[in-house]
């Protein structure tokens, strides 16, 4: 609040001093334009202190400060309105004043007053037409309300209707009971309203009545149309909680599955009793799919529930653990040779082997030449050591093929590794629950085979171009140029073995 003081005193001495200086200007003929001038500059500082002002302390308000200003304006509002329809009651009671008492009587000088006394007849016709007023504006202001509410319904879903059960209930639309209730109450009001009509002068077709029929008539159009609403909301609520029964027992079955898939898996410990758990969760793999599929056709129309939306990541990321988990196992069961080391690292160590063995071969045939003596009695032991070795040796190539063979395998386990590593993190991330658990087999194969077919078709049609007389003109051109190239290179061939013949006999001559 202090700072709010603080500007409010700068503002003001501001004002104060524009305010001297203009007064301190003199007002004769020479100086009026700037004193009007000094005048105007200080309207507009005035104003604009005026506004910030404003500004500055609707800042400071609190919420009940500001709501209570905007009820204000709302009553003030409403205020207006009833002024302005007491202003249009009291211009149709002179209009039947004029009626009653005839213009003779207005101009007649018996009296002095300038208003004259009404009759009894007068006054009675006034009270009659101020009552239907009344009653007039009460009605029309209820069929108003009454309308805007069943437009609001309306303008919902079938189940948010359902759920607006108080606005139901005050328009009279839960059900045919109440809906004929409160279409009876509504006639009767209006049969009343036509009753008060009567007495005050007004006529069948005037146009104060016919509009407010017109406003009945909707409104009755209107709650007929809502309790259509109501009633389908109903049955689509009862059918919404028919598909979440069915919904939360097919997800509970799927769910425990997977978890009794994953229990009966960390059970296991045999190689073989893991690779028929993995062959039968592949024959499973396309009817969880299909039940998947299913339950997610189910819950199509409970989207909106933030329940179902849980129980759909739920089925979905055990199900998602459940692949992974398996395949985590099995390769572990076929690859993982040793807990300490990983398989590409064993084959790694034992690539070079090939090499040390044939080093090793090489001496030996080597010790075994050099020591030959036909004489000693281990003569025939160290011919077939030989022999052995010599076919040792003649099998290296083949070893060290596979070696070769085996280093790559490793190299590639290694990427496989990795790769497999970005795959889990994505298979496990939230939007892999989020998104559908399709047979992703048979899309693969409906696009390879999309793909055969495509490939096959710009077969058929580079065979059919083919024949045309450009491409075998092309063609034809092509193999003329081959023949050529084939008999540059036959030529190019006898000169080469005439060169070597002609050195062989000049060497031989010299």
């Amino acid at each position: 609040m202090e700072p709010l003081l603080v500007l409010f005193n700068e503002s003001s001495e501001e004002l104060n001093t524009l305010y001297r200086a203009a007064l301190q200007k003199d007002d004769d003929g020479n100086n009026r334009e700037a004193r009007i001038d000094a005048f105007r500059v200080l309207h507009d500082c005035f104003t604009a202190h005026t506004n910030r002002m404003n500004s500055e302390m609707s800042a400071c308000k609190s919420d009940i400060e500001r709501e209570a200003d905007d009820l204000e304006e709302e009553v003030a509002e409403l205020e207006a309105e009833l002024q302005m329809l007491r202003n249009t009651t009291e211009g149709r009671v002179h209009e039947l004043n004029y009626i009653i008492v005839p213009p003779l009587a207005l101009t007649t000088t018996t009296t002095t007053d300038s208003t004259l006394p009404l009759s009894a007849e007068s006054e009675g016709v006034m009270e009659a037409y101020q009552t239907f007023m009344t009653h007039l504006a009460d009605f029309t202001a209820q069929l108003s309300v009454m309308r805007a509410a069943l437009q609001g319904l309306l303008s919902q879903s079938a189940l948010q209707v359902v759920s607006s059960t108080s606005l139901t209930a005050w328009c009279g639309v839960t059900n045919r009971e109440t809906w004929t209730t409160r279409e009876k109450q509504l006639h009767a009001a209006w049969k009343t309203v036509v009753e008060k009509a009567g007495p005050a002068g007004i006529v069948t077709g005037d146009a104060i009545l016919s509009t407010a029929q017109d406003l009945l008539t909707s409104v009755i159009q209107l709650g007929k149309r809502a309790l259509n609403r109501v009633a389908f909301g109903i049955k689509e609520r009862e059918v919404r909680e028919r598909n979440l029964k069915q919904f939360e027992t097919n997800q509970h079955r799927l769910v425990l599955w997977c978890r009794q898939q994953q229990a009966n898996l960390a059970a296991l410990n045999d190689p073989d009793h893991i690779q028929e758990f993995c062959a039968l969760l592949v024959e499973y793999f396309r009817d969880m799919t299909g039940n998947y599929k299913a339950l997610l056709e189910t819950a199509e129309s409970l989207l909106d529930n933030a329940t179902v939306q849980e129980k759909i990541l739920e089925v979905n990321e055990t199900w998602v653990h459940l692949q992974v988990n398996t395949l985590e196992r099995l390769q572990q069961t076929l690859y993982e040779v040793n807990e300490k080391a990983v398989l590409e690292e064993h084959v790694e160590e034992h690539t070079s082997f090939c090499l040390q063995l044939g080093s090793f071969i090489e001496e030996i045939l080597n010790s075994l030449t050099a020591i030959r003596d036909t004489t000693s009695p281990l003569h025939q032991r160290s011919l077939a050591l030989a022999h052995d070795c010599e076919a040792l040796r003649e099998l290296l190539p083949e070893h060290d093929d596979l070696c070769k063979r085996l280093l790559d395998f490793a190299g590639r386990m290694r990427i496989q590794r990795e790769a497999y590593n970005c795959y889990r993190a994505a298979a496990l991330s939230r939007v892999t629950y989020l998104t559908s658990s399709s047979d992703m087999a048979a899309e693969a194969g409906r696009r390879k085979e999309e793909f055969e077919s495509c490939v096959e078709e710009l077969q058929l049609w580079a065979d059919e171009k083919s024949k045309t007389d450009s491409w075998r003109d092309i063609r034809d051109q092509i193999g003329n140029i081959k023949t050529l190239l084939q008999g540059e290179q036959e030529f190019t061939d006898l000169v080469n073995k005439r060169d070597e013949l002609e050195k062989r006999n000049r060497g031989k001559k010299r």
